[in-house]
C-alpha cells in the first residue's frame, strides 16, 4: 500500500512540474528602450521585418502641440541602425509591413494616410485621405503585392477597410455599419 500510494505521489509531482515547464515563459534575450535625448514621451506601436536581421519599429513622439512620427531602425541585438522623427506626413503610424526590397508601408491615425519608406527611412510616397477621416490600426501584405488595412472611419464613426498597390493608390475602401 505504501508503495501504491509513493507511485502515485511522484506520478503527480512529476505530471505538475511537465505541466508548469509547458507553460513557463521563455528567457528574455534583450530589452531595450529607446531614447532621442529631448525627453519627449516616445511611443512603439509596431514592429516590421526589414532586411536580414533588421526591422523598422514604427511609433510616435508626443511632442506638443504636434505628433511626429518616428522611425527607427534596429538589427537583431537591438541596437539602432538609424532613429528618423518625421515631421512631413501628419502620420500617427500604427501599424507597418514589409514590402520588399528593404521597404516598409506604415499605417496609422491622421488622415487616413499610409506612407512607404525605404531602408534609410526615406519617404518613398505618402497618401493622405481618400475618402474621409479615419484611424488604420492594421495592415497586411497579400501576395499579389496588394495592401489591405483596417481601422475605423471617424464621422460618423463605422469600420474602414482600404486596399491599395504598391504604389499606395487606392483600389477599394469600404465602411461597415455597425448596426
Amino acid at each position: 500500500m505504501k508503495k501504491l500510494f509513493y507511485i502515485s505521489f511522484l506520478l503527480i509531482v512529476n505530471c505538475s512540474l511537465l505541466i508548469v515547464n509547458c507553460y513557463s515563459q521563455p528567457s528574455i534575450t534583450w530589452q531595450r528602450t529607446y531614447e532621442d535625448g529631448e525627453n519627449f514621451h516616445n511611443i512603439g506601436f509596431d514592429i516590421c521585418y526589414s532586411t536580414p536581421n533588421t526591422y523598422f519599429v514604427i511609433g510616435n513622439r508626443d511632442s506638443y502641440p504636434l505628433n511626429q512620427s518616428q522611425i527607427i531602425r534596429i538589427d537583431d541585438y537591438g541596437d539602432t541602425l538609424w532613429n528618423h522623427i518625421n515631421t512631413s506626413t501628419q502620420n500617427q503610424p500604427r501599424s507597418c509591413v514589409y514590402t520588399g526590397n528593404g521597404t516598409c508601408v506604415i499605417v496609422g491615425w491622421g488622415n487616413n494616410s499610409r506612407t512607404k519608406i525605404d531602408s534609410t527611412g526615406a519617404v518613398v510616397w505618402y497618401i493622405p485621405y481618400d475618402t474621409m477621416e479615419a484611424e488604420l490600426f492594421d495592415v497586411i501584405r497579400k501576395p499579389d503585392e496588394t495592401i489591405i488595412s483596417c481601422g475605423s472611419a471617424l464621422d460618423p464613426v463605422n469600420g474602414y477597410v482600404i486596399k491599395f498597390n504598391s504604389q499606395g493608390n487606392k483600389i477599394w475602401d469600404k465602411f461597415y455599419n455597425s448596426g
